[in-house]
């Protein structure tokens, strides 16, 4: 399972951890040793992703949008969009072959995919899903008495919160108190939640995951986000 994605993943996060920005709701000495030292298992196959002294770490990913058997409509239409983004750039790179030389001229071309069919609802149910999925998995691995980190990463747009129907933030997994309730009941299996998506980065000690329930509020207005991807080439007769 460690792979290209969670590998890439997980040097992001080392990456955000020293931001100001982090949330972190944990020991940070512990964390930072945690995300230093893991390496990716052996078997690439085979839970978890990546093993440390005394502990496992375990990526997987979440989505706003439906999530089918095949993968996430997210990923379908990424992988459909990134298809005629190259489809798109081979012609033009004939185009400016095929063109007249002329020398100090510029150009480019570009391509804009804009994804947002996603919702709150469809998060919870992926959050669920996939999070009872991995702790089945974490069981049948006989790791249950190690320290065990989830890495969840959610790769398309940010939700965000509205306040009398006008936009207020982005959502914060730290203030969900739907899904706080939800991991509450995962401790002691699960000891440390990492949630990522795009540059906002929060971590969870689950053992004090009372606190931040207590303070969360109740009936947020959580709507889904959007996610554009730009593509830019620039062509250059010199």
């Amino acid at each position: 399972m460690a792979k290209n994605n969670e590998i890439e993943c997980l040097e992001n996060i080392k990456l955000l951890f020293s931001s100001a920005s982090t949330i972190c709701y944990a020991d940070r000495p512990l964390i930072k040793k945690i995300l230093n030292t893991s390496i990716p298992s052996k078997d690439d196959n085979k839970f978890p992703d990546f093993i440390f002294d005394g502990g496992i770490l375990e990526h997987f990913i979440v989505t706003g949008s439906k999530d089918y058997k095949k993968g996430c409509e997210y990923k379908i239409v990424e992988n459909k969009s990134q298809k005629e983004t190259a489809e798109y750039f081979r012609k033009t790179d004939k185009e400016f072959l095929d063109a007249p030389f002329k020398s100090g001229t510029l150009s480019t071309a570009s391509t804009e995919n804009i994804f947002k069919e996603s919702s709150y609802e469809n998060f919870v149910i992926s959050f669920k899903k996939h999070f009872e999925d991995h702790l089945a998995s974490l069981e049948k691995s006989g790791s249950s008495n190690d320290i065990v980190v989830f890495v969840i990463e959610q790769q398309d747009g940010r939700m965000r919160i509205f306040d009398n129907g006008r936009f207020s933030k982005f959502y914060l997994l730290t203030e969900d108190k739907k899904i706080l309730s939800y991991l509450a009941n995962k401790s002691p299996s699960v000891n440390y939640i990492i949630f990522n998506c795009a540059d906002s980065l929060e971590i969870i000690d689950i053992s004090k995951i009372n606190d931040l329930i207590k303070n969360a509020k109740e009936n947020l207005d959580i709507r889904g986000g959007s996610l554009t991807n730009i593509s830019l080439k620039v062509y250059l007769n010199i």
